[in-house]
């Protein structure tokens, strides 16, 4: 396609930038140029300006994935650490328990109650099923130290003072006997379940010898006051008035 030169009026093709016979400029093929140019240099530009936009997302890409990594390693550590840490202290409990165990069961075997006493006393978990046997006889050993000394000190203020009330002193002590023989009365009624026979039957005669050696009760009086037990001390008020005038006048049976 030919235009004509607009300087010298000759005629040359559209896409020349200069006419050939003057060298005046194409005004329209310039500016197409220089519209290409700037539209080229502009597209140019943007996908610089992209780049870092990429790179930055790219490398936030790869920070996070690192990140990620090391917290999961952290945790993966934490987690096997804190496995190793139950294992070792569910063994250091465990071989802790059994030395208890061997140690309470020397004393319980030999009858040595005080030493049982005293040893159980510091044991954290003394009220857990594993202790259940020992704490048994911690529990009555606790009760019947308490009972004989009181009956003890109850019935001399009526065989050495001769005081005249109606024995409401010797109630407790009656009633605790009482509470203690029944509860070896029961597990003997369910079959030792612990093997404690040989101590509970140990516990029945030195709870039955407080009624008997410090409150002169007779076998018959005994065998009574357990069965008329009901969990409260008012059953045996009518029964330790007696014991009080008995102690009173010389303590025969």
């Amino acid at each position: 396609m030919e235009m004509i030169c607009k300087n010298c009026g000759g005629k040359f093709d559209i896409d020349e930038i200069v006419c050939p016979y003057c060298g005046f400029e194409n005004i329209e093929q310039a500016l197409d140029e220089q519209k290409d140019y700037i539209d080229d240099y502009k597209r140019k530009t943007k996908e610089l300006k992209k780049k870092p936009k990429k790179i930055v997302r790219f490398s936030r890409k790869v920070i996070l994935t690192i990140f990620g990594g090391i917290l999961a390693l952290f945790i993966l550590v934490l987690v096997i650490a804190s496995i190793v840490r139950t294992i070792s202290g569910d063994d250091t409990d465990l071989g802790k328990q059994k030395e208890e165990l061997r140690i309470l069961e020397e004393y319980y075997s030999h009858k040595d109650y005080q030493k049982l006493y005293d040893y159980l006393d510091d044991v954290e978990n003394k009220h857990s099923d594993s202790y259940e046997k020992y704490y048994i006889a911690y529990r009555m050993y606790d009760d019947y130290l308490f009972v004989e000394e009181q009956a003890v000190d109850c019935a001399n203020l009526y065989i050495e003072y001769q005081v005249d009330n109606d024995g409401e002193n010797l109630v407790y002590s009656v009633y605790l006997c009482c509470e203690n023989l029944n509860k070896i009365k029961e597990l003997r009624d369910n079959g030792y379940v612990y093997g404690e026979d040989e101590v509970a039957e140990d516990f029945d005669r030195k709870f039955k010898a407080v009624l008997s050696d410090h409150l002169k009760m007779t076998d018959e009086e005994i065998e009574e006051a357990i069965n008329i037990y009901e969990g409260n001390s008012d059953a045996y008020k009518g029964i330790c008035k007696e014991l009080a005038k008995r102690l009173s006048s010389g303590g025969n049976k």
